[in-house]
């Protein structure tokens, strides 16, 4: 049988851990993690899930152990790590299920289900729903155009005051540019309130949810960000805010510079860095690029991430209700990836494939996991 993308790309990664790549293998293998970053993000994974001694001296420690058949046939390490992998991805439920399901092209027909529409409420009392519309031009005060993907503000009439809402439901995503030419990618779920024109020294709104921000530079007017428990400034800076949670924010630096500030402490990112608010507590660390924007094209990769966390996404990205039957599950870490453009289903299949999880849909329609 002819061997897939996905296990032709498997069977390097675990060669390449085992020391037993051809230089021809090695560099294929290495064009791929640099070019791709689903595969990126699976060889990060898949090496995380290994001690850096077994990597370093090639697993020399399993050998001898009885390990299953497997047909690949070279050297013995490469067995030992290739069984290795195979359990150690059934406990963490990742490599297959990074792999294949985001490269098995099911349908053309989106997956991605929303019962209402994007909204747009003006503080002039109006309400638009931007998913069918085919501009604004009835807003009153308002230059601007809007289609189902994105609305463009160019202006919007002095004297309104208080603030504009755009919601953006469960399953769906939207983008707005702000008329200093801001950019703002809005997840599914999200709230974002912003004035009708920027006064003073600060461009300020509020997000509830997750964006994605590419700000215009202003050094005379700062850009403020109110979130429920963290307010960033910018001046000119592309970024990543998670806040659909108070108790966990995550803020993602990829270019500029930006100030956090939570509970009375402030720290200053760099590019590459991440600032986590858990609980109260405000942390620095780093990030995957590729794994924090990655929503930005539906799909969501999860390393590490406990099933009540992965419920949450199921919940916004295919507005369905998720409920854990069994609170021990709940906390219970999986890595792997959720492609937003396909049926639930396929997601939940290879979780339940790969992992001890079992899930089941109620007569109400509810997801339940067990």
């Amino acid at each position: 049988m002819m061997m897939t993308e996905g296990e032709h790309i498997f069977k390097l990664m675990t060669m390449r851990l085992a020391g037993d790549t051809t230089p021809e293998e090695t560099a294929e293998l290495e064009r791929l993690i640099q070019t791709d970053p689903a595969i990126r993000a699976s060889w990060d994974i898949m090496c995380a899930t290994f001690s850096k001694e077994d990597i370093d001296n090639k697993f020399r420690r399993l050998d001898h152990k009885p390990w299953a058949p497997i047909s690949i046939k070279r050297s013995g390490p490469l067995r030992a790590v290739l069984a290795a992998a195979a359990i150690a991805a059934l406990l963490a439920g990742c490599i297959w299920w990074l792999l294949s399901p985001s490269r098995t092209q099911l349908s053309h027909v989106t997956a991605i289900q929303a019962t209402g529409g994007v909204t747009l409420s003006t503080t002039s009392g109006q309400t638009v729903d931007l998913s069918h519309s085919s501009g604004t031009s009835s807003i009153k005060g308002w230059q601007a155009e809007a289609d189902s993907q994105v609305l463009r503000i160019n202006s919007i009439a002095e004297g309104t005051s208080g603030l504009n809402r755009l919601t953006v439901p469960p399953g769906l995503t939207y983008r707005v540019v702000l008329p200093d030419g801001s950019k703002i990618w809005l997840n599914s779920a999200s709230v974002l309130d912003f004035p009708g024109s920027f006064q003073g020294s600060e461009r300020r709104i509020r997000l509830k949810g997750e964006a994605w921000m590419e700000i215009q530079a202003n050094p005379q007017q700062v850009f403020v960000v109110e979130t429920e428990g963290m307010t960033v400034t910018v001046l000119g800076t592309d970024f990543n805010l998670q806040a659909y949670d108070p108790s966990a924010i995550q803020l993602s630096l990829m270019y500029g510079a930006v100030r956090a500030e939570a509970n009375g402490r402030q720290v200053t990112l760099r590019p590459g860095q991440q600032a986590s608010l858990q609980n109260g507590n405000l942390t620095t660390g780093t990030f995957d690029e590729s794994v924090v924007s990655s929503w930005r094209n539906n799909k969501y990769y999860f390393q590490q991430t406990t099933l009540r966390n992965i419920a949450s996404v199921l919940q916004r990205a295919y507005e369905i209700e998720v409920v854990i039957d069994d609170p021990e599950a709940a906390e219970q870490a999986f890595s792997g990836l959720l492609n937003q453009r396909k049926p639930v289903k396929v997601f939940l299949d290879n979780l339940q494939s790969t992992t001890a999880i079992r899930y089941y849909f109620d007569d109400k329609g509810k997801l339940h996991f067990k």
